[in-house]
């Protein structure tokens, strides 16, 4: 069942990514723009949180949206966390769904009014899928979340990181 999912996945996006790809040109594609940290002028999004956290504790940000106009973030279910080993980041495994549940897909955006509060959460452990489900604890060091938005119907994705550390 899990190999049939994953091979529907894989055939669906793959026939997206191809449908995109023939109708952009060169004028159209979308510009990307990375504002490393939250100080930048740039930055829209103020964080609060700890900046170090035990891995025996749940990992708790709070960040504010601080524009003017309300934007879409991106993937607001699934935010990219990422880990640096050896000078370079990975993404950190972690499940939207519990394995071989049949879950709804997660929104792909959602539109944040300024000043609201957004809250990520996790439990530092990585996910995966196998024949069932798998964790491991999560490696002490240093972490990033990032946060992807867009402002109104630009083609421009912006994105934005929070860097923490995790300790035993």
């Amino acid at each position: 069942m899990k190999k049939i999912f994953y091979t529907t996945f894989l055939i669906v996006f793959g026939a997206m990514s191809c449908k995109t790809s023939q109708n952009n040109t060169k004028s159209d594609l979308a510009q990307v723009n990375y504002n490393a940290l939250p100080t930048q002028p740039n930055g829209i999004w103020k964080f609060e949180s700890a900046g170090t956290f035990s891995r025996k504790k749940e990992v708790e940000i709070v960040f504010y949206h601080e524009g003017k106009q309300p934007v879409n973030l991106t993937r607001p279910m699934e935010l990219k966390l990422e880990f640096e080993e050896n000078g370079k980041w990975r993404t950190v495994r972690t499940l939207y769904c519990p394995c071989l549940q049949n879950c709804p897909p997660p929104p792909y955006q959602r539109e944040v009014a300024p000043q609201d509060k957004q809250t990520f959460k996790w439990k530092p452990e990585e996910q995966w899928c196998e024949e069932s489900a798998k964790s491991a604890p999560a490696p002490v060091g240093k972490y990033r979340l990032a946060i992807n938005h867009t402002v109104n119907m630009e083609k421009k994705l912006y994105f934005q990181h929070y860097e923490f550390t995790l300790t035993k």
